[in-house]
Order: structure tokens, then sequence, then C-alpha cells
């Protein structure tokens, strides 16, 4: 990715991004900015049109490397709900910068 994509990218996370706690299943914690993306989403399943509720979360690469199945975050960042990386991360955007995340809330 350019520098100008990135100083781009860093520039939305700054100015739009809110503060959570990434607390993965190995390895450190660590605050990072997401962008949260919580309502409801349609499914088609053959022909029946179904509405649930949904998370993903929008994440820099560049904050946190690797996002593995079982990762937590808590959002808000400081007493917020515990929420896990309920599907495979994916890398969506061309450059490969964000993670694309499915969340579900977890147990305390």
């Amino acid at each position: 990715m350019s520098s100008f994509a990135t100083d781009v990218l860093d520039g939305v996370y700054e100015a739009l991004g809110e503060p959570a706690r990434f607390i993965p299943k190995i390895g450190s914690e660590a605050d990072c900015l997401v962008h949260p993306d919580q309502g409801d989403a349609a499914y088609d399943f053959s022909g029946l049109d179904v509405t649930a509720e949904r998370t993903v979360y929008q994440l820099r690469r560049s904050e946190i490397a690797v996002v593995k199945q079982g990762d937590q975050f808590r959002y808000p960042r400081e007493d917020g709900r515990l929420y896990k990386v309920n599907a495979r991360p994916r890398l969506l955007d061309t450059a490969k910068a964000e993670w694309t995340l499915e969340l579900v809330e977890a147990e305390e």
C-alpha cells in the first residue's frame, strides 16, 4: 500500500476509530481502534429472507497483525462488553490493510 493510502487509512482511524481492547487466546493484550458496524443484516436462505443481528468490526492490520477465530475484543475498551471472533478473519480490501471480523457477544 502506498504511503499516501496508509496516511489516509491512519487518518480515518484516528478521526473515526473507537477504542477497544484486543484479547488474543495466545499472546499479549493490546489497545486498538476499531470501526464497529452493529446492526441488522438480511440473509437469503433458499428464498426465505431472514434478518439477524450482526456485529462486524474493521481493524487496521498495522495495529494487530494477526487475528484468529476465538480471539476476543472488549468494546468499548473501558467497561465494555466482551466479544469473540466468531468466524475466520478476512482481509477484504484490495491492499489487505484491514481485518474484517464477525463477532458474537461472549460470556464473561
